[in-house]
């Protein structure tokens, strides 16, 4: 709050003379750490898509900030539709709905289009289903937007 003087002899005294500021480490107290040894977080393993088979199909999507993988695969007839583990998305390629949706193609589009939905939604929230079929509707609406 007062004026910064320059030094040397002057008209008065009103202004104080700026001191040369020391390094945030010399004003706390504490001593200089290198650049080198700063301690980093632990980096957080995601889960990363694995083919079963080596004629699955594996496609990586950016999403905003966040990526999903998606995967198709075979996990048998009496497998599930579709689940994920972490950010990976598993279709199955095996499923009866998904081998009668084969036939036509736009039918074929759409049914990938619901799968993945369905599970975006169920990553984002798990715990409310009428939020999770809100957002699936949302994320199909735009998607199939003409």
């Amino acid at each position: 709050m007062f004026p910064v003087g320059q030094e040397g002899k002057g008209l008065g005294g009103a202004a104080s003379i700026e001191k040369p500021k020391a390094p945030k480490a010399e004003a706390i107290g504490m001593e200089e750490v290198p650049s080198t040894s700063i301690a980093r977080k632990p980096r957080v393993k995601k889960p990363k898509a694995i083919p079963l088979t080596p004629n699955a199909i594996l496609q990586r999507l950016r999403i905003g900030q966040s990526g999903i993988s998606c995967c198709l695969d075979r996990f048998g007839e009496d497998g599930p539709e579709s689940f994920t583990e972490g950010s990976v998305i598993y279709i199955n390629l095996d499923h009866p709905l998904y081998r009668r949706q084969l036939r036509n193609r736009e039918a074929h589009t759409m049914h990938l289009g619901r799968l993945l939905t369905q599970e975006i939604a169920l990553i984002k929230d798990p715990k409310d289903a009428r939020k999770c079929f809100a957002r699936q509707s949302e994320l199909l609406r735009d998607a199939f937007k003409d």
